[in-house]
């Protein structure tokens, strides 16, 4: 496995379009991280004037990571999409297949290259944020809330995106249903009509789930569903795989 996590980390960071991808990334969540600095400021005096008025970490430094939640949206299936479905396409996956390395190896290494990769962003992420720590009194307790939930969901999310690539041969087709699939996960409560009792729906969604964390309530169900959702998705994977083996 860690074989396949190195072959996986090389590969990506030897191509100049994967260092445009974390730039581009992380000028993002710089501009929305100002963005945010922006809107405090604007906001102080009304702020001063309330009892318990929202500080620096719910008006900074959680929307910043939301806005991660929402690129994780789009990123996954980027990042994901030629782990299997690239190698078929190139002819080079009957060479996984004819190696000693297990199928759980191969599609836990590949899992382990594309997280390690979101991992690091994050990491950057986080550290701008604490840079506010320098001038002000930050949360550490919701901003560590909210990059869990972060973490949790980037983990469900490539491991759909692992899912869709091991069902075909075409990163094309590959990115677009793990798109399909997180939006949909992430968008299934979205219905005016029903915002007072989401009832089901409520349980379905991603965004409901991370939003709850991200708001520093640590509850265990919210984990459960991820940790759900990405093991389903690899153990789909791993199916798949290990049946190609066999007929290999």
């Amino acid at each position: 496995m860690l074989a396949i996590l190195e072959k996986e980390l090389k590969g990506w960071f030897a191509q100049p379009v994967a260092w445009l991808i974390c730039g581009f990334t992380l000028a993002l969540m710089a501009y929305q991280f100002l963005v945010q600095i922006e809107l405090f400021f604007s906001l102080e005096t009304r702020l001063k004037q309330l009892a318990e008025a929202p500080g620096v970490s719910q008006i900074i430094a959680v929307p910043t990571v939301g806005a991660g939640a929402a690129l994780i949206l789009f990123l996954a299936p980027l990042l994901t999409m030629q782990t299997f479905a690239g190698e078929r396409r190139g002819k080079t996956f009957p060479l996984f297949l004819a190696s000693p390395v297990s199928a759980w190896e191969m599609v836990l290494g590949k899992f382990s290259g594309v997280l390690s990769i979101f991992v690091c962003l994050w990491s950057l992420v986080a550290l701008m944020i604490a840079t506010l720590a320098v001038g002000t009194t930050l949360d550490w307790w919701l901003l560590a809330s909210a990059l869990a939930a972060l973490l949790l969901l980037t983990m469900a999310y490539v491991a759909i995106g692992i899912m869709t690539s091991s069902l075909t041969s075409q990163p094309l087709i590959a990115g677009i249903s793990a798109l399909s699939i997180g939006l949909g996960l992430w968008l299934i409560d979205w219905t005016p009509g029903l915002q007072d009792d989401p009832g089901v729906l409520a349980l379905l969604s991603s965004a409901t789930h991370f939003r709850s964390l991200a708001s520093g309530i640590v509850e265990a169900n919210d984990i459960i569903y991820f940790l759900a959702i990405a093991i389903a998705a690899l153990v789909t994977a791993i199916w798949r795989v290990h049946g190609e083996r066999e007929v290999f």
